[in-house]
């Protein structure tokens, strides 16, 4: 009888560990359900935070790719008139010049015009003022060879000349003859005011006796004054008007 209590006492206690072991094991499995439970819903949660970012994130590109191009599209609309404006810069740039070059064209026209007109103007000039000085050459010269005439004429007879006289005859031969005062100067150095006087009547051509009626000098004066003088007649009468009056 005591036998079979301890055996049957033992078979409850194997039956008591038994299921002590498998609430423990039934526990342990439902612990570690639920830690993969939660571990699975944290996934989830983190899996779908993640999701719920590149979501608001793919948003966010979307919105800014469309900004992106609404702004690419104003940028082309406005590259777009930029360019037609600056064809049309171009195309009147191009205009302005061909207009400045028809202008530099017609310029260059007008100045072969005016230079054409300036040198005929020059020329005309030139023409009037030849003109003109021999004019006054021609009234200078006939005036002095009125004086010149006048004095020889005088000559003939007994004369006195002035001091106006001799300055009148002074300036008929500087004008007739512009280079026999220098010629004088170089050939005689210095002389007297009656050489001089000699000299100049000799220039125009008097005689020995038309000089000493002039001059009231000695026969003797005259002949060797004209003697040492004889250049002027020799050299200076062989120089025609022409060759003197500039």
């Amino acid at each position: 009888m005591t036998k079979t209590n301890n055996e049957n006492k033992k078979i409850i206690n194997e039956k008591e560990r038994l299921q002590s072991w498998l609430i423990i094991s039934v526990v342990a499995i439902v612990i570690i359900l639920l830690i993969a439970i939660a571990f699975i819903f944290y996934k989830r949660y983190t899996y779908l935070n993640r999701l719920l970012a590149i979501s608001n994130e793919l948003n966010d590109l979307s919105v800014a790719k469309e900004q992106l191009q609404t702004n690419i599209k104003k940028k082309e609309e406005e590259l777009l008139a930029s360019q037609s404006l600056l064809d049309k810069r171009e195309n009147e740039l191009k205009s302005v010049k061909n207009q400045l070059k028809d202008l530099n064209g017609e310029l260059t026209k007008f100045d072969e015009k005016l230079k054409k007109k300036e040198q005929l103007l020059s020329e005309k000039i030139a023409q009037s003022q030849t003109f003109l000085n021999l004019l006054r050459q021609t009234e200078l010269e006939e005036k002095a060879e009125d004086v010149i005439f006048n004095i020889r004429q005088s000559s003939e007879g007994k004369k006195h000349m002035t001091t106006t006289n001799w300055k009148q005859l002074y300036k008929a031969v500087d004008e007739l003859y512009p280079a026999f005062k220098d010629q004088l100067m170089k050939e005689l150095g210095s002389f007297s005011e009656l050489q001089m006087q000699v000299c100049y009547l000799m220039r125009i051509g008097l005689s020995k006796p038309q000089i000493q009626n002039i001059t009231n000098l000695s026969r003797v004066t005259i002949w060797r004054w004209v003697k040492k003088f004889n250049w002027i007649q020799t050299t200076g009468l062989s120089n025609n008007k022409d060759a003197n009056t500039p």
